[in-house]
């Protein structure tokens, strides 16, 4: 039994937490750092801290005696230490060795260690050490040769709890200050140099080491040895070159626990954080109700390692509709730092200030101090760790998350009469709590981090090609190629082809902007590798911007010459039996002045809902609708209104009113506002002024799409109709009921930008969906109607995120089971250069990314050939018709998870009807566990799962074991024989890649600040596989990501199953994702073998 002997002289709470003797001679100060001898050769070492068993010390009174076993020497060298306690939490320590015989000696040391990983504030990675005048700090990342700093020195642990890591926090050595890094140094050296003093922050307090003379310190990165330990060494003199007999080396040590006190903001505050009511004006927070308030911030004591404030039920609310400034009296208080606990709510750019703190002081002096949105706070709705704003709290609120960071403000050392906040810029700013000290106690700073080669990165060849007949070659769930098109229509709640009557599934990508227009011979290569990806339907999107003549006078006159490449294309899809569809409009430009209902509006969300409510908007749009759908296509000999590969077209992207209505200009909101004034006089009804909005929103929508559709179907428009593609609101459903087909769009980690929009930074969560109870892709189940076919026209886990492989095996999977008709992935290209260019990566963009675009043979397999079955449960959502209560962007949770267990979806009732009760469920293909966050599909030709480290799952035929990283793994039959009979197989090990160059910041998620250029890396991941398949003459080949076999991978036969590592660096200069394993021929095997 391990039992600590702490030291009985110090007080009783002390000798808990600050000073406690181990049983192997070492000291334990903080809980967290351990003080010890180490001494190395060149063969061996030997440290206390590390070898409880190497000195096992009697006490004497204050001394302690006992031999020191070293490494490769007979005999222990005597050892003893002197421990003196001055005062509380002061001791001077002195160590005297003493062998029989010159011992071979390279280093004696005394060492402190501390762990390198932990939450803040306890991360010493990048925080400063102070160092005889200098400053350091520890590396993120271990340094070549361990060196962090040389002087002369100690030795601390790496990985530890909070608050014990030392990542970040400061070091002070003899008057200089160095940092522990988060990322490791080129040689492993932090610091070096000489002094007598270091200071270092700790868990509770900040611990001061002195020495008697001038001693070289050195701050060390243990990681480079495979120590997960930072190291401050103090070297110990000893008598002759190479050797010891006698040393003799003593430390003063001190321990000044941090001084921390909440401030009453009483006086101050004038908002709670409950909201029961939306838009009320009684608060709480931002008045938006109860699904975006801070109801789960609890009154009481909030805690983060020596960080310590006081919340109440209310918090300072200032900015927009609330007061401009606060003031809370101080009393004379002398303070270094404040600490406020604090977010923001529609934040202005980062880099933009929000908000001054104002400082008043008792000699009649005044200080201001700039508070920065994206630097000092952040947004409170799915808000990351900034510069000066480590996260504090965070609570998941239906799939996002409301995040309160703490900021530290410098405050001139006088004493303090009042600190005032005020809002300088636009937005809100929340104060939900502060706390000053007389110490400068520091914060985790997080450094940026940049993605390079190393251990668990590897560049490899990117090809987006797919080698015809290889194992990545999908072709053969196409139709036969120029054979002549169906046209599509929808038939209750499916889409079929017209002749025939059969029920057909769409599976494809998106592309935008300049990639809709290419050469001829582009148009045949970018359709044959689509064919071949096994994409039997294409979005053009945004096509609209590229397509009007520039200079023409008119945002309807079209290009002759990009009308030609867009035919061809079109022409090139039909021969290789992919569809398409687009939208009237998306992205199209207009001259200013164009309109005159509205001159000076340039915004795209004005256009979507001008076309509601101005005629001539709309006859602008039907303008471009005649040019573009009258228009005869001279490759196909169509009007592109009667094309049969033109399965659907929707009329305006993303234009749904119930939500767009709050992000359309002023004036153009005024003349809503003006319609509707108008319109009440004329349709008296209920007092609520939001109710009656949406109502009439609802009528001036139906108008205008009836109005376009008899327009359309006038023009010799055949194809299915959509629109409201944006929002998965049951307060939509009346609108969407008028749909021949329901289309939506959602993302699984869609980038914010907090500075200018589409512009870097752009921000991430990071999570796997697994994590988020698969709010993507369930979102979106309830929302489909029951009765009309269901799209999806847009879905994305976008870029960096490091569990985005498993976005096509979730929608994949539950598309089909829900039975929907459509999935698009957005996009494979936003311009031409992405199609054929240099390999390029971006959040949206999957043509030069190898673990969505592999990925997609799980969906395809999944959705398209249909091997998971549709539900046979079904849970009908009850709506009321004229559903115009309050305003859900999304159905509750419960009703999205019943997703799981059946089809899910919406039908209209009378406007008394309630929501259906969720019924009884049973489990069927598809498993998800959100605890161990794995997801599993198993069908009779194609098995699937999700898995993070460390997890296993099995199906029939497929166990897996994610050994090291996160990874999506598949077993898909490439014939037309079940998994456990097929004789051609292909294997997935999905982890990660990302481009060369990448420059992040993480903590609560991902912030990118350059996108990187260099070459494509893939992340190191083992798995183990095991596949219970008959005896037969089997070969598993790695492929590369167009197919093209690489090697010849060994396996092994166990138990009745094929067994075999799949490692992504198995094949040198190559990452593998891929596997293809064949057997001896059948005669009637579907596909051939090819190399």
């Amino acid at each position: 039994m391990k039992t600590l002997l702490a030291l009985l002289w110090l007080p009783a709470a002390a000798a808990a937490g600050i000073l406690e003797l181990t049983p192997g001679g070492s000291l334990k100060i903080d809980g967290t750092a351990t003080l010890g001898l180490a001494h190395y050769t060149a063969k061996n070492w030997t440290s206390q801290t590390r070898h409880a068993d190497s000195w096992r010390p009697e006490r004497d009174g204050n001394t302690f005696r006992g031999g020191w076993k070293l490494r490769g020497e007979p005999t222990p060298v005597r050892c003893e230490l002197h421990i003196e306690q001055p005062a509380p939490e002061h001791w001077h320590l002195t160590w005297s060795l003493k062998a029989a015989k010159p011992v071979e000696t390279q280093t004696l040391a005394v060492q402190l260690e501390l762990p390198v990983e932990a939450e803040p504030p306890a991360t010493l990675a990048g925080k400063p050490v102070w160092i005889g005048g200098k400053t350091a700090s520890f590396p993120k990342e271990p340094a070549a040769d361990g060196t962090v700093f040389r002087g002369n020195g100690t030795e601390l642990p790496v990985e530890a709890e909070p608050p014990a890591t030392l990542a970040g926090k400061p070091v002070w050595i003899g008057g200089k200050t160095a940092s522990f890094p988060k990322e490791p140094a080129a040689d492993g050296t932090v610091f070096r140099g000489n002094g007598t003093e270091l200071r270092l922050p700790l868990r509770d307090g900040l611990l001061t080491l002195k020495t008697e003379r001038e001693t070289e310190i050195r701050l060390l990165d243990f990681r480079v040895w495979n120590s997960p330990t930072y190291a401050v060494r103090f070297s110990l003199p000893f008598d002759r070159a190479g050797a010891f007999q006698e040393a003799e080396f003593s430390l003063e040590a001190k321990f000044e626990p941090w001084r921390i006190e909440p401030v009453d903001l009483t006086a101050a505050c004038n908002m709670g954080f409950r909201d029961e009511t939306a838009g009320d004006g009684r608060g709480g927070w931002t008045d938006q109700g109860p699904e975006h308030d801070l109801r789960d911030l609890k009154p009481g004591e909030l805690r983060q390692g020596p960080f310590r404030f006081s919340l109440t039920e209310h918090c300072v609310v200032l900015g927009r509709n609330f007061p401009k400034r606060a003031t809370i009296p101080m009393g004379g208080k002398t303070v270094r730092r404040l600490y406020l606990v604090h977010a923001a709510a529609w934040p202005p750019p980062a880099g933009t200030e929000l908000g001054r703190i104002h400082c008043r002081f008792t000699d009649g002096g005044s200080a201001e101090i700039p508070v920065t949105a994206g630097t000092d706070v952040d947004n409170w709705w799915n808000g990351s760790t900034l510069a000066n704003a480590p996260v504090i709290w965070s609570s998941e609120r239906a799939g996002w998350f409301a995040r309160l960071g703490m900021a530290a403000f410098a405050i001139p050392a006088r004493p303090l009469q009042s600190v005032g906040f005020t809002v300088t810029g636009q937005g809100m700013w929340m104060v939900a709590a502060a706390s000053v000290s007389p110490d400068e106690i520091p914060l985790t700073r997080y450094e940026n981090e940049i993605v390079r080669p190393g251990a668990d990165w590897r560049p490899f060849p990117v090809d987006p090609e797919v080698q015809a007949g290889s194992a990545l070659d999908f072709s053969f769930l196409l139709e036969p190629p120029d054979s002549k098109p169906e046209r599509v229509v929808a038939h209750g709640g499916e889409l079929r082809l017209e002749k025939s009557g059969r029920p057909i599934r769409f599976y494809g990508t998106n592309l935008g902007y300049t990639a809709n227009y290419m050469s001829h011979q582009e148009a045949d290569r970018l359709s044959e590798r689509f064919r071949r990806i096994g994409y039997n339907a294409v979005r053009l999107h945004l096509f609209d911007r590229d397509l009007v003549k520039r200079g023409a006078g008119s945002s309807t006159k079209l290009d002759p010459e990009q009308l030609d490449k867009l035919d061809y294309f079109a022409y090139a899809l039909q021969r290789r039996g992919i569809r398409f569809t687009i939208d009237l409009f998306s992205g199209r430009p207009w001259q200013r002045g164009e309109f005159k209902a509205l001159p000076e509006f340039t915004s795209d969300r004005d256009y979507k809902l001008g076309v509601i409510l101005y005629p001539e908007m709309r006859d602008n749009l039907k303008a471009f609708s005649r040019a573009l759908l009258g228009h005869r296509n001279p490759y196909t000999g169509s009007r592109w209104a009667q094309e049969p590969s033109l399965l659907l077209v929707n009329l305006v992207n993303e234009n749904t009113p119930l939500h767009q209505i709050r992000m359309i200009s002023g004036p153009l909101r005024e003349a809503f506002d003006r319609k509707f004034d108008a319109w009440r006089r004329e349709h008296p009804g209920s007092p609520d002024r939001e109710r009656e909005y949406r109502r009439f929103l609802g009528e001036l929508y139906r108008e205008f799409y009836n109005d376009m559709k008899t327009f359309l179907r006038k023009l010799g428009v055949t194809a299915p109709l959509t629109d409201q593609n944006y929002i998965a609101s049951p307060n939509a459903a009346a609108d969407r009921a008028l749909l021949d087909v329901v289309d939506l769009h959602l993302y699984g980690d869609h980038p914010e930008y907090p500075g200018r929009p589409w512009q870097p930074p752009a921000r991430f969560g990071n999570r796997s969906q697994l994590a988020r109870r698969l709010k993507a892709p369930l979102e979106l189940a309830p929302a489909r109607l029951f009765g009309k076919p269901f799209m999806v026209t847009e879905f994305d886990i976008c870029y960096p995120n490091e569990f985005r492989s498993e976005g096509a095996v979730l929608f994949g999977a539950f598309a089909a089971q829900q039975g929907w008709s459509g999935l698009f992935r957005f996009d494979y290209a936003g311009h031409h250069r992405g199609l054929f260019g240099k390999p390029d990566l971006r959040c949206f963009e999957t043509a030069h990314d190898p673990v969505r675009m592999l990925s997609e043979r799980i969906g395809l397999a999944a959705f398209l050939r249909g091997d998971v079955a549709t539900a046979r449960e079904k849970f009908e959502i009850a709506v009321a018709s004229d559903c115009m209560g309050s305003y859900l962007p999304t159905y509750p949770d419960e009703y999205e998870q019943l997703a799981l267990h059946g089809r899910v979806g919406t039908v209209l009732a009378d406007a008394n009807a309630g929501p259906a009760a969720p019924g009884p469920v049973r489990p069927g293909e598809l498993a998800a566990d959100y605890a161990a966050g794995t997801f599993r599909m198993v069908t009779p030709r194609s098995e699937a799962a999700v898995l993070p480290e460390k997890q296993a799952l099995a199906g029939a035929v497929l166990r897996v074991r994610a050994e090291r990283s996160f990874a999506t793994v598949a077993a898909i039959a490439l014939d037309d024989r079940p998994l456990a009979e097929s004789d051609r197989i292909l294997l997935l090990h999905l982890t990660d890649n990302r481009l060369e160059g990448m420059e992040f910041k993480s903590g609560h998620g991902l912030t990118i600040y350059r996108d990187g250029s260099g070459r494509m890396l893939g992340r190191k991941g083992t798995a183990s596989f095991a596949l219970a398949l008959p005896e037969k003459t089997w070969k598993l080949h790695a492929l590369d990501c167009s197919g093209r076999r690489l090697a010849e991978i060994p396996f092994r036969r166990e138990q009745g199953e094929l067994r075999f590592t799949a490692d992504t660096f198995q094949v040198p200069d190559q990452v593998v994702f891929a596997y293809e394993l064949t057997a001896q021929r059948r005669r009637n095997s579907a596909r051939p073998v090819t190399r």
